[in-house]
């Protein structure tokens, strides 16, 4: 959990307080890291692989009519390591 909403403050927040994301708001970045509960599944902690997303981004997540997200994509599978 700590990595993705570390990821979100470095590549999103801190982008946008400098108007380096000329189509993301900060406010945008805020309700991205208020959902990251809705998608963090603890379980994969464990598994043999990991979900990566290096470019988490509203043009990424397929929402429906009702704007629950439905699919986030450009996901890739990688070998998990523990350190």
């Amino acid at each position: 959990m700590e990595w993705i909403t570390g990821k979100i403050y470095r590549t999103r927040i801190s982008r946008a307080h400098t108007g380096r994301l000329s189509d993301i708001s900060i406010e945008d970045c805020q309700a991205l890291l208020g959902r990251v509960n809705e998608f963090y599944v603890p379980a994969l902690n464990d598994a043999p692989h990991v979900l990566v997303h290096g470019d988490l981004q509203a043009s990424n997540i397929i929402v429906n009519k009702d704007v629950d997200v439905e699919w986030c994509v450009l996901l890739v599978a990688t070998p998990y390591q523990r350190n």
